[in-house]
């Protein structure tokens, strides 16, 4: 676990619901989260996060980054299918910031998993869904079933069940 008692992948699903809270109850649009650090709106990427881990001597800290494309955009070809924005041109930035923020905070003041882990839940659009993810290069296939409490994906493979906690997947159209 890292600074308040989390761990970077529960830090970032934290951080996802914080967001997507925020953009729903500022921009009144609802994202759902793709496990573990993005949103999409309408189909499309609109935010990514990223938590690291920083160590300074014998302090350790989780480093958050979020990036939000608020704002109506034209995306290169390769990726207009892919990357979307919140096309919202009302919504002061400075109020989706300090919204962010606030739920952030409230998530650090109190980092139970019961606090962010049944929106994270109830929002995610991979759950039952066929995913690739790749581990030591070989891709595999399977399917997403459940978040466990620390944020880790539980998928079925042809091998069995296993819980993945860092990487990306692909959500699988067919």
């Amino acid at each position: 676990t890292g600074a308040s008692g989390f761990n970077p992948v529960g830090l970032t699903c934290a951080a996802a619901v914080a967001v997507r809270r925020a953009i729903s109850e500022i921009c009144g649009l609802q994202c759902d989260i793709k496990w573990v650090n993005d949103l999409l709106y309408q189909g499309k990427k609109v935010c990514g996060i990223l938590a690291e881990a920083v160590t300074l001597g014998k302090q350790t800290a989780l480093v958050l980054g979020i990036g939000i494309n608020l704002r109506p955009a034209e995306f290169p070809p390769e990726l207009s299918g892919i990357a979307g924005s919140l096309q919202d041109e009302n919504t002061p930035r400075v109020a989706l910031i300090a919204g962010i923020a606030q739920r952030l905070s409230d998530f650090l003041n109190d980092p139970a998993p019961e606090q962010w882990l049944n929106d994270y839940r109830l929002h995610s659009c991979v759950l039952g869904r066929r995913v690739t993810f790749s581990r030591g290069g070989v891709l595999t296939e399977a399917t997403a079933l459940e978040i466990a409490a620390d944020g880790g994906l539980v998928v079925q493979t042809d091998n069995g069940t296993e819980v993945l906690r860092t990487g990306e997947i692909t959500l699988r159209l067919s």
